[in-house]
């Protein structure tokens, strides 16, 4: 009898608690109120270029056909976007630079000119990236709030202060 009681209570019991615990709410992440400097990944990378190249047909800079390639950023030895967090705003900001390869179309050519290759990119916490517009050359710290120039190291050339 105790056996058929055992099955009854678990045969109620068990769903119940399922759907409890299905019904749970994660716990909210938290995520630092401090700006940092991120390593970015490939995944990162490629949504970066793909931001870019939408940004540049959308505006008519590129056509679709232009191909690209991740090119150095401010020192020859890094290659790549960088990427940052600012807590205090709790968005994510990137700067990518890219570089044509094979044909490019005449729109891109001159649209990768005096720092059009340069991307700056932003993303909320939830967001996709998306880019806000090429910063020129030379890359000053004012492109993003003074924490990310901080956190990526942006030099303040006498040019900068034009």
């Amino acid at each position: 009898m105790w056996r058929w009681t055992a099955v009854a209570v678990a045969s109620v019991v068990m769903p119940l608690s399922l759907a409890a615990c299905g019904n749970a709410k994660a716990p909210p992440v938290t995520l630092p109120l401090s700006t940092y400097a991120i390593t970015p990944t490939p995944a990162v990378a490629s949504e970066l270029m793909a931001a870019f190249r939408t940004f540049k047909t959308a505006n008519h800079e590129m056509l679709a056909s232009d191909q690209i390639i991740a090119s150095d950023i401010i020192q020859p030895t890094v290659v790549g976007p960088l990427i940052a967090w600012d807590g205090a705003v709790r968005r994510y900001y990137a700067l990518a630079n890219y570089q044509l390869v094979g044909h490019p179309s005449y729109a891109a050519q001159v649209s990768f000119q005096d720092g059009g290759s340069y991307g700056i990119f932003i993303r909320s916490v939830h967001g996709s990236w998306s880019m806000t517009g090429s910063p020129g050359f030379p890359i000053c710290p004012g492109i993003v709030p003074a924490a990310v120039a901080s956190a990526w190291h942006l030099v303040n050339y006498a040019a900068c202060q034009n």
